[in-house]
């Protein structure tokens, strides 16, 4: 709970939702949400730190993707198609990325 509260919301209740809906994929049978369950959150709170600050935004944003990716992978057991869902993206869109990043499983 506290995880949930200390997230900033800037979409409001849709976002809020669809945080849930993306934890309930993860913890499939559980009937008990963890903050494992809510990975991009914990990385909306701690994923900038230690960015080389001498990078341009893009190259940041490239590095927050590339670990986003790579972090929803490890939580669906490398099954693109699952990350895709979790992600809210295209199973295509997801394996181009994991291409253009150079991401293996």
């Amino acid at each position: 709970m506290q995880l949930l509260v200390a997230s900033p919301w800037p979409g409001n209740v849709r976002e809020l939702e669809n945080s849930i809906e993306r934890a309930l994929a993860l913890c499939g049978d559980s009937k008990v949400l963890k903050p494992e369950h809510f990975p991009h959150l914990q990385h909306s709170l701690g994923i900038l730190d230690g960015l080389d600050e001498s990078k341009s935004l893009k190259e940041k944003l490239k590095v927050v993707e590339k670990q986003i990716i790579i972090d929803a992978l490890e939580r669906t057991g490398g099954k693109i198609t699952r990350a895709a869902e979790l992600l809210d993206v295209t199973r295509q869109h997801l394996h181009n990325k994991i291409k253009e990043y150079g991401i293996t499983s």
